[in-house]
């Protein structure tokens, strides 16, 4: 692998992508805490 260019645009594109990793990791974590809601359903 080549090295990036240390840029105001790289670190940029960095940080978009970090943050759309950490939002989709954050959606992981709420679908497994209403999985067992959508699985059992009621508590009857």
């Amino acid at each position: 692998m080549g090295h990036h260019r240390d840029t105001a645009r790289e670190r940029e594109h960095f940080l978009e992508f970090a943050t759309l990793l950490l939002a989709a990791l954050s959606l992981v974590g709420v679908v497994f805490n209403v999985l067992p809601v959508v699985v059992f359903g009621d508590c009857r």
